[in-house]
């Protein structure tokens, strides 16, 4: 990471939330740890926008590696100067913007769905994609692994919240995912559970995850990525099967159809 900020050209801080509770040092000043301990990641990501001292701020996600292609990505973006949000397999943005719009909510799945939501009804967005969009995939979503019960059913309750599942919602992404009984019946609870939350869903007229996810198609097919001048790799997203098969059920955007060679059949 310290590598791509590097590449960039522009002063950089790397702002770390970390779930453990280790002491640990980090020998660069550029490198600051904003939270210890803690226990959902929006939270984490909450803090770190209200540390930031930038004007822009990029989401890197621990588990993935990514290349000093992204430095150009990044750089690009800058020097479009827009309010619009990045999404490729990183999220970027104006400081302000995620502010403005109430910043990442203490949800522990879905949070990056109700964050762009909001952002992209404000702001609109400018897609870049480079493979998969980390953290979109719904099926990667509600397939997630987590240690107990509970934990489950917290993160069901929480999806349900961040992309505003109606109960007609879930039975058509059962019906085209071929989505098995009991995580129907999970689905299900957590549209229950979502009644007693404090966190109320932020309102569309579809759900939120068809939403962004046809803002993000729109701007890929309108070519917007073109803006950015300063990438050669070209873009492409990448889903799971089922996904694509729920996308492509409820919306003319996505389509498995390969008519017009925008995208590659087996990617979108």
């Amino acid at each position: 990471m310290i590598d791509i900020a590097e590449e960039t050209g522009y002063q950089y801080e790397i702002l770390i939330s970390t779930r453990t509770s280790d002491e640990e040092n980090y020998y660069y000043d550029e490198i600051k740890v904003v939270s210890r301990n803690t226990r959902k990641r929006s939270e984490g990501l909450a803090r770190a926008v209200k540390s930031a001292t930038g004007n822009y701020a990029f989401i890197f996600e621990p588990s993935v590696r990514y290349s000093l292609t992204y430095a150009d990505l990044i750089y690009g973006y800058i020097n479009l100067g827009t309010s619009e949000v990045l999404v490729s397999n990183i999220l970027g943005f104006q400081t302000d913007v995620i502010k403005n719009v109430g910043n990442w909510r203490p949800l522990t799945c879905g949070e990056d769905i109700d964050l762009m939501a909001r952002a992209f009804d404000s702001y609109g967005v400018i897609s870049y994609p480079m493979g998969g969009l980390t953290g979109l995939d719904i099926d990667d979503l509600i397939y997630g692994k987590w240690r107990n019960r509970i934990e489950k059913a917290l993160a069901m309750r929480d999806l349900v919240i961040a992309a505003n599942l109606k109960h007609n919602n879930i039975a058509e992404m059962a019906e085209s995912m071929g989505i098995d009984l009991p995580t129907y019946e999970w689905l299900i609870s957590g549209r229950i559970l979502s009644y007693l939350s404090g966190i109320r869903p932020y309102e569309k007229n579809v759900n939120n995850y068809i939403f962004i996810m046809e803002r993000i198609i729109e701007s890929y097919i309108s070519q917007d990525y073109r803006r950015i001048d300063t990438v050669s790799a070209s873009p492409y997203i990448s889903l799971s099967n089922r996904t694509r098969k729920y996308l492509s059920s409820v919306s003319d955007l996505w389509t498995e159809q390969n008519t017009d060679n925008k995208y590659p059949r087996e990617s979108v």
